[in-house]
């Protein structure tokens, strides 16, 4: 497919000895990858800023070259779809700095006003960190309308193999996903290896979808 030849040691290396499933990345946030350290480096900050984020006059975020011409490019601080904001680094940062967290329900609507003027005092500064953009740090300085500095940094994005806190990430962000009744499929899920069939699985599957359709209908 590559039309060259393969390096056939490097694909048969460690073959029935390393298992490269076990290695597979999580996204922490329903968005591109590209901008999840800049988004741990937000909540980061917005941590020590406090109830002071209704104060932030600018902010500046680091991006790697290849990152910010994807996610930083002009336009992105207003977003035309939940898609595109999903690719906006300014107004998914200002999102996070806004409400502390980035979910499937942030990405719902796009149009608030305290986000897209926090979105519009978002600038971002090209990077070369010299490794791979999915790899990245991120790096965010943080100044108050008072003249005070917030400065956050985190080596690379939360989710990769070698997170000490996967777990964790992932039954929160199943848990978000799945809504009303999560609590029992994640359950499930994680006695499966246990288990003699995945019945209880998708039982606890049906039960959480009726609660959902349940609770939308009482939205309504």
């Amino acid at each position: 497919m590559a039309r060259r030849e393969a390096d056939r040691p490097a694909i048969l290396d460690g073959l029935g000895d390393r298992w490269e499933a076990t290695r597979i990345g999580v996204k922490p946030y329903p968005a591109c990858q590209l901008m999840h350290a800049q988004l741990d480096a937000a909540h980061q900050a917005r941590a020590e800023l406090g109830v002071r984020v209704n104060e932030i006059a600018e902010v500046v975020v680091e991006a790697h070259p290849n990152a910010a011409s994807i996610v930083c490019t002009p336009g992105k601080e207003t977003p035309r779809s939940a898609y595109d904001a999903k690719f906006s680094l300014p107004w998914s940062v200002a999102a996070m700095l806004h409400d502390g967290s980035v979910t499937v329900a942030t990405y719902d609507r796009i149009d608030r006003p305290e986000v897209l003027a926090l979105a519009a005092r978002v600038r971002t500064e090209v990077v070369d960190f010299g490794g791979a953009a999915a790899d990245q740090p991120g790096r965010i300085r943080i100044r108050t309308a008072q003249g005070a500095t917030v400065t956050a940094e985190i080596p690379r994005s939360g989710g990769g193999p070698d997170d000490p806190d996967i777990d964790r990430l992932v039954t929160a962000k199943a848990l978000g996903n799945l809504g009303p009744g999560g609590e029992e499929v994640v359950s499930a899920a994680l006695g499966l290896a246990e288990a003699p069939s995945t019945a209880f699985l998708l039982a606890a599957l049906e039960s959480s979808s009726r609660q959902w359709t349940a609770a939308g209908e009482e939205s309504r």
